[in-house]
């Protein structure tokens, strides 16, 4: 008997069946004609559900590049919908398949959820401090610039505000550094709630914080330097067996106008006011 000849149609599944991720065949109605069992774990579909389905079923944005697929050359990344209408990033890569005189689209389907989530960890680090959670020098650098743009632009003003924990090395030396995280952590915290939405606030280096306050004047800077300052001698923070731990800060404030020529300035600016602050609290 002679064996069956198989068709382009036959071919095309075995190929789909055997792709190592999930895998959709459409025609040019995009409907789908083929997927593979990966295709039925990714999307929680049985292959009966999606087998003449617009592929919109499981990838709802894609239907406008169907028609572009031929002159594609780049990957897509696109919302994919599983059957409980839950939503994940995927990552879409297509090409023709000529077969029988049809022109058909093979679309395969990644998962990019933990790669996606990786990618923001890793931006949020480049930005931020990993021990308090804050803004870090980067970050804080670049907000002053944008700022110092607007003043230029638009002649708004802002004020910054520079601090450290008074006696920090003291608090390490005698406490632990383990204290003296908790101290910073602490500090941290009393930021993020004491700052309006609009502020940036960052953890410099160190035991230095700074906080750019858009829209305000040297007044308003120094109303908001007198709460932080009540704020944080109002935190508690224990030594274990050797009580409570005072905290307080020193404060320098500087302008952001038109006339600053960078963050360095602005930050040398108000650097200078914190040390001048100290001396005046020594000799007091």
């Amino acid at each position: 008997m002679t064996p069956k000849r198989k068709t382009a149609h036959d071919v095309v599944g075995v190929l789909v069946e055997a792709a190592p991720n999930a895998m959709l065949v459409v025609d040019e109605q995009a409907e789908v004609i083929l997927v593979n069992g990966r295709t039925e774990i990714l999307f929680g579909y049985g292959r009966q559900e999606l087998l003449g389905e617009h592929v919109g079923k499981v990838l709802p944005d894609l239907e406008r590049h169907v028609q572009d697929a031929g002159e594609a050359r780049e990957d897509l990344e696109l919302d994919g919908r599983r059957k409980d209408g839950g939503r994940f990033p995927a990552e879409i890569s297509f090409s023709t398949l000529p077969a029988g005189g049809r022109t058909l689209i093979a679309f395969v389907v990644r998962d990019v959820t933990k790669r996606r989530r990786v990618e923001s960890k890793l931006r949020f680090l480049a930005d931020h401090d990993a021990l308090t959670g804050l803004g870090n020098r980067r970050q804080f650098e670049r907000h002053v610039a944008q700022q110092i743009a607007r003043a230029r632009r638009y002649g708004e003003r802002a004020a910054l505000l520079l601090m450290d924990v008074d006696g920090f090395k003291r608090i390490n030396d005698t406490y632990g550094h383990r204290l003296g995280d908790d101290a910073l952590r602490l500090i941290g915290h009393m930021l993020r709630q004491s700052v309006r939405v609009m502020d940036s606030a960052a953890r410099i280096g160190g035991d230095e914080f700074a906080v750019l306050l858009p829209h305000a004047d040297r007044g308003a800077a120094e109303e908001v330097a007198g709460k932080l300052r009540h704020s944080v001698k109002e935190c508690t923070l224990s030594s274990g067996g050797h009580g409570d731990v005072p905290l307080s800060l020193s404060i320098g404030i500087s302008t952001v106008d038109r006339h600053t020529s960078g963050p360095d300035a602005a930050l040398q600016a108000a650097d200078r006011a914190m040390y001048e602050e100290k001396r005046h609290t020594e000799r007091a």
